[in-house]
């Protein structure tokens, strides 16, 4: 049985979004034409599939790899 997303990632978008200046979801949505929801989601750990364009983009976006947007977590 596959667990929830949030019991095995830490996803730190906000954090990215704070470091790059970026003040709401809606003003990333409109900079990477990534949809509000998905973004919502993924700010909120709530994600439970992502595609990997959604992660080329927000890396690029960020300049940043893919361990600094999604971290496993230990345990």
């Amino acid at each position: 049985m596959v667990q929830d997303p949030q019991a095995l990632f830490l996803f730190k978008l906000e954090d990215l979004m704070w470091q790059n200046r970026i003040k709401s979801i809606n003003e990333l949505s409109e900079k990477t034409n990534i949809s509000r929801s998905a973004l919502t989601a993924l700010k909120k750990g709530e994600s439970k599939m992502l595609h990997l364009s959604t992660v080329y983009t927000l890396c690029k976006e960020f300049n940043c790899g893919i361990d600094d947007l999604i971290e496993l977590k230990k345990g």
